[in-house]
């Protein structure tokens, strides 16, 4: 565990739990301003601790709408942000 122990330490802030709308299962998924992706764990008895620890410790949840919603502000804000400005 001790491997994984920066997702709810250093990085908690980065770290949430993505809940899918089918399983209710959670995907473990690192979202920045700039950058998005997850995190893969083959063994399913320590992805499930990893899983418990995050929620022990306060991680972030989202809704895979919420998640969605999140995603598409960030490429909306790129979007505008890379526009000509009117008086340019």
């Amino acid at each position: 565990m001790d491997t994984y122990s920066y997702i709810w330490t250093t990085e908690k802030d980065k770290w949430v739990l993505v809940e899918s709308k089918l399983s209710g299962e959670y995907s473990i998924t690192y979202i920045t301003p700039r950058s998005s992706g997850g995190l893969i764990i083959e063994d399913d008895e320590i992805y499930e601790l990893v899983i418990q620890k995050m929620i022990e410790e306060g991680n972030r949840k989202m809704t895979f709408d919420e998640y969605q919603t999140y995603l598409l502000s960030l490429v909306d804000s790129e979007y505008y942000s890379s526009k000509p400005h009117k008086d340019e």
